[in-house]
């Protein structure tokens, strides 16, 4: 914008001076508004964070920044996380083994199920006569419960006079004779 024989430096540049001005422009990944005089007018960009004038870096991975300036990236709430240069709170998701909404509180998945998927999907259950341990990640984390074992990839009940009193068996054992 002209006023008398003066132009108003440009968006994202800054001018020092009177008669013969110095200006610049700011760094990479940082803004300022038109007019700016100084170097540290230039403020990083949402999703980086750096020194007014400085060199701005994109926020690390787990980390999120929403506003324009020196502020710190904001870390992500517990169990989630965002890939670098986050710029909200809604790019925090849930890891695997936990679920919730995206930017909210994650919780894990309960005994018997599994989240293979980091984001806001809920837990899946295991199949019948199976269990997992809490936070688990992966279908193969649920095992047979007591009573059962394994066989052909499916959860089966113990034969009658055979017993199984832990997890995640392949074999019942035979009962004690006379029982």
């Amino acid at each position: 914008a002209v006023s008398g024989n003066c132009e108003l430096c440009e968006e994202n540049t800054y001018c020092i001076g009177a008669r013969e001005a110095i200006s610049g422009t700011c760094s990479a990944n940082s803004v300022s508004e038109i007019g700016s005089t100084q170097l540290q007018d230039c403020k990083c960009n949402i999703g980086y964070s750096g020194p007014d004038g400085g060199q701005c870096t994109a926020c690390d991975d787990h980390t999120y920044k929403e506003n324009i300036g020196s502020e710190a990236c904001t870390l992500c709430p517990d169990n989630s996380q965002s890939p670098t240069g986050s710029t909200s709170l809604s790019n925090c998701v849930c890891n695997a083994g936990f679920s919730g909404p995206d930017g909210g509180a994650c919780s894990q998945c309960e005994a018997g199920t599994y989240k293979n998927l980091i984001g806001s999907s809920a837990c899946l259950s295991c199949d019948a006569a199976e269990t997992s341990p809490a936070a688990s990640t992966s279908e193969s984390a649920c095992i047979c419960i007591a009573g059962y074992y394994l066989v052909s990839d499916t959860c089966t009940a113990c034969e009658t006079g055979t017993y199984q009193e832990n997890l995640g068996a392949t074999a019942c054992e035979n009962c004690p004779s006379g029982s």
